[in-house]
């Protein structure tokens, strides 16, 4: 469609292109430009241009608000857990990150507390100290993927696409007031899904084991919770 600086009427019948030559100056070339949607033109009163302004500010001060709390509250827990590095805050993403070393089975995980001040979630990253081999990452999602669904914990095991080993765990804290203990929950279940689960993931990620071989260790040795079956209806 065409756009035209000109108001177009024309009668039944009458072809636009008659219409636009009575409308248009004599010899005056025409550049057409692409037609916007109707939405696209939106003329904004001043008073909802103030209204507008004034929740966005708004907004803006709730989240520099909550980052500042995120802040406050991640120093607090590092200084009861006794972790080294202080929080670093990035007013650009709103967020503020924990970073320390931690120790699961002899191996140093790293380790990271985020509070993101305009999605109001508290997460918890751990990565081991070893990346997925080429070739191995089918069997190491499979072993993920069971273990994300039959091994009851609250985080998650995933990989990235460069063999990055992360295992992730968010809590939403709208209205919810976040506490030490949160994060202290959040850390024990990581520590235990790799304390009890490190070795299988590290042989499946980095040696020629399979997931299937994995696999019958796990049947072996204990029953994984399953879902509950639905009773066959009558």
């Amino acid at each position: 469609m065409i756009l035209f600086p000109y108001s177009i009427k024309r009668t039944e019948g009458q072809r636009l292109s008659d219409v636009i030559k009575n409308i248009l100056p004599a010899k005056k070339k025409i550049v057409p430009l692409i037609l916007l949607p109707q939405t696209a033109f939106v003329r904004l009163s001043p008073l909802s241009f103030r209204i507008q302004a004034t929740k966005t500010s708004e907004i803006m001060a709730s989240t520099v608000k909550t980052l500042m709390h995120h802040a406050d509250f991640l120093e607090q827990f590092r200084a009861d857990i006794g972790w080294e590095y202080p929080a670093d805050c990035n007013d650009e993403e709103n967020r503020c990150t924990l970073f320390s070393r931690i120790e699961i089975n002899r191996q140093s995980f790293r380790a990271y507390v985020d509070g993101h001040a305009a999605r109001n979630v508290l997460s918890l990253f751990l990565y081991p100290p070893y990346r997925v081999l080429e070739g191995k990452f089918v069997d190491t999602i499979m072993l993920f993927n069971f273990l994300n669904e039959y091994c009851q914990y609250n985080g998650r095991l995933c990989v990235d696409d460069d063999g990055q080993i992360r295992y992730k765990h968010f809590i939403d804290l709208d209205g919810i007031e976040p506490a030490n203990a949160m994060i202290y929950s959040m850390l024990d279940c990581g520590i235990a899904m790799f304390s009890e689960n490190g070795e299988s993931i590290a042989a499946v990620a980095l040696t020629r084991k399979t997931y299937e071989a994995i696999r019958e260790e796990y049947d072996r040795k204990r029953s994984p919770i399953t879902p509950p079956i639905t009773p066959p209806t009558t």
